[in-house]
């Protein structure tokens, strides 16, 4: 909840705006809801009460790399004493993820130089220094 209060002239001013959000989730569900609103009550003789609010509720379901969902939002704005403002939102919808999950970075490995499938050139030279001769060393060094 947050309250704002201006004092003095022509923008005096007292605002409330709450605001609520949740998150559930699990097993490949989630579920968001959230509102929030303003009341605005100007000081001033000319001034009139408004207030505004939105509310969302979305819903996602995670499989593999698709991604199903419902989400709706609601809008209203009502000044005192003028015409009120509604708007409503409801869409449903279906994702497909095409990318590849990054591979790491060999650096980054412990133990990178055993790793098989690293990519980096100079983590495949040390791989096959240690494997003709046992240990790491310089291309030229070994047995001999």
């Amino acid at each position: 909840m947050s309250v704002r209060d201006i004092n003095g002239g022509a923008g005096a001013t007292t605002d409330w705006q709450p605001v609520v959000n949740a998150t559930l989730y699990g097993r490949g569900h989630s579920l968001r809801f959230s509102y929030n609103g303003i009341l605005q009550q100007p000081q001033a003789v000319t001034g009139f009460d408004t207030l505004t609010q939105r509310l969302a509720l979305q819903y996602n379901y995670r499989y593999k790399k698709h991604r199903f969902g419902v989400e709706a939002n609601y809008y209203d704005r009502d000044p005192e004493g003028l015409a009120t403002t509604q708007a409503t939102r409801f869409m449903v919808f279906w994702e497909y993820q095409y990318d590849k999950p990054p591979r790491p970075l060999c650096a980054q490995r412990p133990g990178a130089a055993t790793w098989p499938r690293c990519r980096c050139r100079s983590t495949r030279l040390r791989a096959r220094r240690v494997s003709r001769h046992g240990r790491v060393g310089s291309a030229g060094s070994g047995p001999g």
